[in-house]
């Protein structure tokens, strides 16, 4: 070796005991190291079903009916909006839902007799709003 070129490092041999040598098992010592873990808790027991069920919110009562979203363009000079017919909720939830699907959407929606209107062809982007809102069944017609 010349004085120019760096010198290797040495790799450490494997007949030094204080280092462990795992050879093809190098999970082997876990299993004697489980015992003094701490136990895993029992899970708790779910004794309350019905009460969750019982108290769900206004909306999620109002999209618990089957859902029909369908695409239109007649009557409206050629553009296509989606409408979302079946939600039976007052008119001011209508109004906060349609207000809330404008900021996720980026789009004009409105409600129109009891309908959901969004402009735009939309379908498959408001059903996937509606379901993770909890609507129960999304049916999505033309």
């Amino acid at each position: 070796m010349s004085p120019s070129e760096p010198k290797r490092p040495v790799p450490p041999s494997n007949d030094d005991a204080s280092q462990p040598s795992f050879g093809s098992r190098p999970f082997a010592r876990l299993s004697s190291l489980s015992s003094g873990l701490p136990a895993q808790p029992a899970p708790a027991p779910d004794d309350k079903p019905t009460e969750s069920k019982a108290k769900k919110s206004p909306l999620e009562r109002a999209l618990s009916g089957r859902i029909v979203i369908a695409r239109e363009s007649k009557g409206r000079g050629g553009k296509t909006v989606v409408f979302a017919r079946g939600i039976d909720a007052p008119q001011e939830l209508l109004e906060t839902l349609a207000k809330e699907l404008r900021h996720e959407l980026g789009t004009g929606v409105r409600v129109e007799d009891g309908a959901l209107v969004v402009q735009g062809a939309l379908t498959d982007r408001l059903a996937a709003c509606l379901a993770r809102r909890g609507a129960g069944r999304i049916v999505i017609g033309n």
